[in-house]
């Protein structure tokens, strides 16, 4: 990143505004779905346990359980990598990381407003194309 592109600052800006706005709702997120495999993989346990199978049904129902516990360790590892990640985040967000990063982009914004409107108004030489126009 060029420190000096205002369109690439802006960008990090903006995609450090949504890390911080999001990692809360990614986290519940998770934790809703681990709930959900986790609930899935009781119903496969139930299966196994209280209905009359076969042996072709018993293998069924164990290989969805395995899938199901594949699918839940995969989003148990994300979760603990969201939550080392948000261990990061709560103490920049404490201090106001979103509210400075909103003004950072609001100020940019308005050096941009600023650079691109800008006149000037002569000291001494008072015919020049660049002078600002008393009444407009």
């Amino acid at each position: 990143m060029q420190i000096y592109e205002t369109e690439q600052v802006e960008t990090f800006l903006k995609n450090v505004e949504e890390f911080f706005e999001n990692l809360d709702s990614a986290k519940k997120n998770l934790e809703t779905e681990i709930s959900k495999k986790e609930n899935e993989q009781d119903d496969y346990l139930h299966e196994l346990e209280l209905a009359k199978l076969n042996g072709i049904e018993i293998m069924k129902v164990a290989n969805n359980l395995t899938k199901t516990r594949k699918e839940r360790r995969i989003l148990k590892d994300t979760l603990d990598f969201v939550k080392t990640l948000k261990g990061y985040a709560d103490k920049y967000i404490t201090k106001g990381i979103i509210a400075d990063t909103k003004q950072a982009l609001k100020n940019i914004e308005n050096l941009k407003n600023l650079h691109s409107t800008r006149e000037y108004t002569p000291k001494v030489v008072k015919e020049l194309k660049c002078a600002r126009r008393i009444g407009k």
